[in-house]
């Protein structure tokens, strides 16, 4: 008996010597927040081809943001960078402020639809542009050698685009600044539009008191935060990201109802001048 009581010991020691021996399991690899290094707001996210896509405004002085880059990723934890998928070289009449990227796939073609120059009149050159490359990293070129739209409908600046195809095969695309939002139906090419069902080719869709003056600070959730783009924890799996984003407190611009800032860093201005 002492035999074995020794045996059934000496058994228990070498299993858990054995058993701290074993690596010690890898934590879960996250991508943590920020996803990306940077200045970036205005993300637009998509899946080409089994890759995740992000197209961000780039946040710097308006003069300097001339050009717009794009994320790609695998698995939402580790993104390669593209830089310069679309510059205002390959623009003839954007030179500035180029905003709030929004791409599209059409046989075989991808359109970006980009904002640029921040216009804040119909006399000014700039609007709502489009290029078009055969590969989602571009590099992206005018489509149109005009911006697509270029005047202000229904008191919409033309800004802040996004385009969508609808479950009928058509697509839309719905934009808008300075507290209006307009939607239009794009024609087959991209090249101008289809009027809606009411006859009108812009049709204003603010809801009514969505913009207001903020009397108080305002508490809002966020997908930037300081530099980088994180992704929010509502609209991805959280084990990716590596933790929620939290809810920031800011005071109201000055001319709260005029818009964002478009990440243009260190700035409270909106749009409007």
């Amino acid at each position: 008996m002492p035999r074995l009581a020794e045996l059934g010991w000496s058994l228990r020691v070498s299993c858990l010597l054995a058993a701290l021996a074993l690596p010690a399991a890898a934590p879960s690899q996250t991508s943590g927040n920020p996803i990306l290094p940077g200045w970036y707001a205005d993300p637009e996210a998509h899946v080409f081809d089994g890759q995740y896509w992000i197209f961000p405004t780039y946040s710097a002085p308006y003069d300097q943001q001339t050009f717009l880059d794009a994320f790609s990723s695998r698995d939402l934890i580790t993104w390669a960078k593209h830089p310069r998928v679309l510059d205002v070289a390959n623009v003839s009449w954007a030179k500035r402020a180029v905003w709030a990227p929004s791409i599209v796939e059409k046989d075989g073609w991808y359109y970006l639809f980009f904002g640029a120059n921040d216009i804040q009149n119909d006399q000014q050159v700039g609007g709502i542009g489009v290029a078009r490359s055969r590969t989602p990293e571009g590099p992206f070129t005018d489509y149109l050698g005009k911006p697509l739209i270029d005047r202000f409908h229904n008191g919409a600046q033309p800004i802040d685009q996004m385009v969508f195809k609808d479950r009928d095969g058509s697509y839309y695309i719905v934009y808008g600044g300075w507290r209006h939002c307009n939607i239009a139906k794009l024609n087959a090419d991209f090249t101008g539009f289809v009027p809606l069902p009411d006859g009108s080719t812009f049709k204003e869709i603010t809801p009514a008191g969505y913009v207001r003056t903020a009397p108080k600070p305002l508490v809002y959730y966020t997908d930037v935060l300081t530099s980088g783009l994180v992704i929010n924890n509502n609209d991805f799996d959280n084990r990716k990201v590596g933790k929620p984003v939290l809810p920031v407190v800011v005071q109201p611009p000055h001319n709260q109802d005029n818009g964002d800032n478009h990440g243009k860093k260190g700035s409270d201005n909106g749009h409007k001048k």
